[in-house]
């Protein structure tokens, strides 16, 4: 299993836990919990392919929002990720205000950056993706609140892809 700033909560579903973080710091206190069997600094995008085992799960938690096009995300997690291996991650959705001008939008819209710095994505957006890499979209969940942010609810999605066997 390769993670992004999850970890404890999924050891004991993984014979392997690697961790893969920009932050050293991050990755210190990643180590100091000592629940990760090797841990990675820098980019996912370039760490993931350097691994020389395919990968069953991969995790990505509150971190796509750093992401603007999702393609080389899901790309990656498809060339790495074993057949049947699951991805899961959370991703930001615009508030509903936001939504609504997003909607007039000609053609649909893909991800807009926040005046937070992060990004929101489109879940269809994300779907479309998905199938052209390969994967099953097993469960796309909308969260009322993924996170609280200057006291404002952020809303959010929850997705799953399976890689197709």
């Amino acid at each position: 299993m390769a993670d992004h700033r999850v970890g404890k909560a999924f050891r004991h579903l993984a014979g392997r836990l690697e961790g893969i973080d920009l932050s050293p710091k991050m990755l210190d206190r990643a180590k100091a919990r000592g629940v990760y069997d090797e841990l990675h600094t820098g980019d996912f995008e370039t760490i993931l392919p350097t691994l020389s085992h395919p990968v069953d799960l991969l995790l990505f938690a509150d971190v796509l929002i750093y992401f603007d096009d999702l393609s080389s995300v899901i790309r990656v997690s498809s060339e790495k990720l074993a057949p049947g291996g699951i991805v899961g991650f959370t991703l930001e959705l615009p508030t509903t205000q936001e939504q609504n001008s997003l909607d007039r939008i000609p053609g649909g819209w893909k991800w807009r950056l926040g005046a937070s710095g992060r990004n929101a994505h489109n879940p269809k957006y994300v779907h479309e993706l998905a199938e052209k890499q390969g994967f099953r979209v097993a469960e796309s969940k909308t969260l009322p609140k993924l996170r609280r942010e200057a006291g404002e609810t952020i809303p959010g999605t929850l997705m799953i892809l399976e890689k197709e066997r």
